[in-house]
This record gives C-alpha cells, sequence and structure tokens, in this order.
C-alpha cells in the first residue's frame, strides 16, 4: 500500500510537470493584437449600458410606491399582532 502511494504520488508529480511544460509553449495565438482589440470594442460597445439612456417609468414607479407601501402596512400590522 505505501509502495502504490509512492507511485501515485510519482506518476501526479509527473503530469503535474508535463501540463507546466507544455501549457506555456508560446506558439498558439497567430491573430494579431489589432484584430483583438476590434473584436474587443465591438463587443463592449454592444453590451455596455453606460451610453443607454434610461428614462424613469411612471407606471413602474406608481406599482413599486404601491407594493412598497402595502408591505409597510403589512409590516406594522405584523409588528402590532406580535405585540398584543
Amino acid at each position: 500500500m505505501k509502495k502504490l502511494s509512492k507511485i501515485v504520488a510519482l506518476l501526479l508529480a509527473g503530469a503535474m510537470a508535463m501540463v507546466m511544460l507544455t501549457a506555456c509553449s508560446g506558439g498558439g495565438n497567430t491573430g494579431s493584437m489589432k484584430e483583438d482589440t476590434k473584436t474587443e470594442a465591438e463587443v463592449l460597445s454592444k453590451y455596455s449600458t453606460s451610453t443607454a439612456s434610461v428614462d424613469n417609468n411612471k407606471e413602474l414607479k406608481a406599482v413599486f410606491l404601491a407594493i412598497n407601501t402595502f408591505l409597510a402596512i403589512e409590516q406594522k400590522e405584523r409588528l402590532r399582532m406580535q405585540s398584543s
């Protein structure tokens, strides 16, 4: 059992060394940096919310205030029932 654990540890150490040495070969990316920057700018411009205009919707605001008022009344009622 002790010999088996040593063999497994040695195999794992060898596998980790192989992964470390093969992961940084430095010869995989053939695309230019300019293309990557262009693609990144396109994606960011598509999903960016900083340039989008956001208007307050009066109907949603009224619904929010109604729900908020209802919840406040319900909470006061619960507190009143607990103190009774």
